[in-house]
C-alpha cells in the first residue's frame, strides 16, 4: 500500500452525509451517504465517502482534528443571497398589525413602517450597528447559514 494523503480535518461516522449531488431521477437517495465521512485539506473539501473507506487512502495530519459524527447529519451550509444585515430598530410588532388587517399607511401613521427603522439606524452609533450585525450573523450561523450576501438600504 502506498503512502497516505494527510488531511487537516476529518468528520467520520456521520449518520447521514448530504452531498445533494444526484438528480431527481437517480435512485441513489438524493446524494445521501449513510455512515459517511468528509476529509478537508487546506480549508477545502478534499474527499467524501463512507467512513470505512477514508482510512484506505487518507490519514489525519499530526496537528489535524477529527470529529465523531455519530448520530449527526453533515450537510452543506445554507446560503442567504439577499439579507439586510445592518439596521437598528425592529418592525416585528407590525406583523401582528398586518394580520389584524391594518394597511401599511395605517401602520406608518402609528409610527411604524420603514421610516421607523431608518430613524433608529441613523441614531445608532457605528459600534452599535456593528454589534447588531454580528449578533444577526451569529444567529444565522447557529441555524446553518454559512454564506451571506448583505445588502444596504
Amino acid at each position: 500500500m502506498g503512502s497516505k494523503i494527510y488531511l487537516d480535518f476529518i468528520i467520520k461516522n456521520a449518520e447521514e452525509l448530504l452531498t445533494l449531488s444526484t438528480s431527481l431521477n437517480e435512485e441513489s437517495g438524493w446524494g445521501i451517504i449513510h455512515h459517511g465521512a468528509v476529509g478537508i485539506s487546506k480549508g477545502r473539501i478534499f474527499w467524501v465517502g463512507k467512513t470505512e473507506e477514508i482510512s484506505e487512502t487518507f490519514a489525519l495530519s499530526p496537528d489535524g482534528r477529527e470529529i465523531d459524527g455519530t448520530g449527526k447529519v453533515v450537510m452543506p451550509g445554507l446560503v442567504d443571497s439577499h439579507t439586510h444585515l445592518i439596521f437598528a430598530g425592529s418592525r416585528e410588532n407590525e406583523f401582528e398589525q398586518r394580520i389584524q388587517g391594518l394597511s401599511y399607511q395605517e401602520i406608518a401613521g402609528r409610527g411604524g413602517g420603514i421610516l421607523s427603522t431608518v430613524v433608529a439606524t441613523r441614531q445608532a452609533s457605528f459600534d452599535e450597528l456593528l454589534a447588531l450585525g454580528r449578533r444577526r450573523l451569529d444567529r444565522m450561523l447557529s441555524k446553518g447559514v454559512t454564506t451571506v450576501e448583505a445588502k444596504s438600504g
